[in-house]
């Protein structure tokens, strides 16, 4: 089995964003807040069942949200 180990190369991005309300995003905004350091604020209005699934795995993995 090979291990990997991945190293940030970029600077922190500090920076506000809107994009269109869709569910994927949703997911993708919510991974990607789980694995950032500090806090993230999501407003998401496209809370599917798929996407409040997802967060309570994330809760459950130890995530606050």
């Amino acid at each position: 089995m090979v291990k990997l180990h991945v190293t940030p190369l970029a600077r922190p991005i500090l920076a506000e964003t809107t994009v269109p309300s869709d569910k994927s995003i949703a997911h993708r905004a919510f991974l990607l807040s789980a694995l950032a350091e500090g806090e993230s604020l999501i407003h998401a209005s496209m809370l599917g069942l798929d996407v409040i699934s997802m967060i309570d795995v994330l809760r459950a993995l130890g995530v606050s949200i």
